[in-house]
This record gives C-alpha cells, structure tokens and sequence, in this order.
C-alpha cells in the first residue's frame, strides 16, 4: 500500500491521524451536492484528519494548504455532503476532481491547527452510466502511460481479442500472472518499467493495465483512492491505485495489484482521477502554497508557509518543514 508521500521543506508540518468515527454533524462549512442516490443505493460515511503545525518559533499569520475531497462522481460513486471543521473554498476540475481550499490563520509558535473532513457518498457496486463526454485523452500516450513502447505495443497485440472486455480479462490476468508484487516503492515508476522488470506495487500494475488497453484502443485511466468495505477513518494502509476502463460503454473498475476485475465497485472510493489533462502522478494528495492564486503550480515539495516569512525562506529553508504525523504522510505504501 501507500503512505501519502512527505515532501521535506515547509514551515508546516502536515499529518494525518486517526480520530474515532462519530455521527456527522457539524457546525461548520457543508458542502450539499444535488445528485440522484437511486443507482447509488449504498451509503458510505468517511473521516480524515490533517493536523498543521507551525515548527518555526515565529508567529504564522497566514498559510494555505488543500487536500482532496472524494471524487463528485463516478460510475460507482456520488459525493453527498463533505463536512468540514475548518471553513474552505471548493475547486473542482472537468473530471470531476474536488480539493479543498484552506486558509490557515495564525498559528502560534510552535502551535497547531487540526482540520477533520467528513464525506458522506453514496456507492455502487454496479457501474452506472455516466453523460458522454471526451474519451481521446485516455487512448493516448502520457507520463507512465508508455503505449507507443515497442515492448508494450507487442504484448497489447498478442492480449487482444475480438471483444474489447475479453481483451481487458487477458490483459488484466497477465499482469496478475507476470508481475511481482515487490511491495511499498516510494517513486511513481510507470508501465514500461513493470513491464520490463516484471515487478512492482500497486501503482505499476495499474499504468500497465491502463496502457496495455489503450494500446488496444481501450480507454482507460488510473485512480488514486482508498479501499474500504464500510464506514471508515481513511487510513494511509487503505490508499491504493487501480484502472477505470471504459467497456460497453461503461467505466469499470479494474484492479489487478487485488485481482479484482469488474466487481466490488463500491468498496473502492476515489479520491482522484488521473490523467485526461491532469497529472498522471499517483503521489500528491495534499499540499499548499503561498497564495490559492498559485494552487495549481506546487511544486512535488509542497510548500506551506508565512507570507510575512517570505523572505527569511530564501536563506533559511532548512527551517522549514512538512511531514506526516507517523513520519509517512504523503507518500504511497503497499498494501
């Protein structure tokens, strides 16, 4: 499985920890999304927790940081209410991907600010439709998505069968034949290398699968989430990655690292969807910056820090911090 990877050098630390899970009532921001639950029948309430942490002995006036709530929706997943004890703004993208936005305000010397995020979903173990839309972007070659490999293009070619499903089954149990699970690496490594080195975690398995489709003319994505078969408190055990791929017109979950195929949808909740125009790295689920103008160009340190401590960061950069609670926040780990 996945640790949430930890990006060094912030004057935030950032951790995530584990709080008992309550009834969902909260004074505080609510996020309402109007959606139809009838395909949607199976409820699902989640928790998760960061805790911020000025490590610098300066006072923090202001910092921003942003994580992701669960996907608005998928084939096998809608987000109904997103409780939050801190107030936030909600950015979301074309796909369907939600962060929230926080503006942190004054933090003591070595003081801290905890925010805790409740979502309630309604799930599916059965794809549903979803509206048309455009399907190029995940046919196509992208980063650790290496479709136009030769290596990759000869192996799609001897998978493929007359039935797009039937070629998904034999790309999807070759890989659960072929691959060795070498347990929790840190770095996002890509198809070309499962396929040449025939290990990896449950990242390499998912960009294999997705770019053995697509090479095949498959559209598929990858997807970076938890698995869980209840209610919850996210845990960083619980992250994983697997493959949408689109089959009869509908996306369905594919998931080799488990041998999962086309079932038990609703026990898999997205956190984000990758690539079709956002980055295809498996790793960054939170992060923060100098102003939310700048959210979109972090860097893969994630900084969160001071605007009146600007300046000092350029010569002191070592004062600043980021890393998670049990010392793993923010990268991925094998379950």
């Amino acid at each position: 499985m996945m640790p949430l990877r930890a990006p060094w050098g912030s004057i935030i630390v950032i951790s995530a920890f584990v709080v008992a899970l309550i009834y969902l009532s909260w004074p505080l921001p609510v996020e309402k999304q109007v959606v139809v639950t009838s395909s949607y029948p199976i409820e699902r309430n989640i928790r998760y927790s960061y805790q911020l942490k000025n490590v610098s002995g300066e006072f923090l006036k202001e910092a921003e940081f942003w994580t992701y709530a669960p996907v608005k929706q998928t084939s096998s997943q809608q987000t109904l209410e997103i409780h939050s004890t801190a107030a936030y703004k909600l950015d979301s993208d074309e796909q369907g991907n939600q962060r929230l936005l926080y503006t942190v305000n004054n933090i003591p010397p070595y003081g801290t600010r905890t925010i805790t995020i409740n979502v309630k979903l309604a799930m599916s173990d059965n794809p549903n439709n979803l509206p048309s839309s455009d399907i190029r972007a995940f046919l196509t070659s992208e980063q650790y998505v290496e479709i136009n490999s030769p290596v990759i293009k000869e192996l799609s070619q001897k998978l493929a069968s007359e039935k797009n499903k039937d070629t998904v089954e034999s790309s999807y149990t070759w890989i659960t034949q072929n691959l060795v699970d070498e347990g929790y690496v840190q770095n996002d490594r890509g198809a070309l290398y499962a396929i040449t080195n025939k290990k990896g975690d449950c990242t390499e398995y998912m960009y294999l699968l997705t770019a053995l489709n697509r090479s095949n003319g498959i559209p598929s994505r990858g997807v970076s989430g938890f698995v869980v078969r209840e209610d919850a408190v996210l845990q960083p055990h619980d992250y994983h990655n697997w493959a949408l791929v689109l089959v009869d017109g509908l996306w369905q979950l594919v998931d080799p690292h488990k041998e999962v195929f086309m079932a038990n949808s609703a026990d898999y909740i997205a956190m984000r969807l990758l690539g079709g125009g956002n980055s295809n790295s498996s790793q960054k689920l939170f992060g923060g910056g100098k102003g939310l103008e700048g959210r979109d160009e972090l860097s893969e340190q994630t900084k969160v820090y001071s605007h009146a401590a600007e300046k000092k960061l350029a010569k002191r950069k070592e004062v600043w911090q980021i890393k998670k609670h049990s010392g793993r926040q923010g990268s991925k780990e094998k379950r």
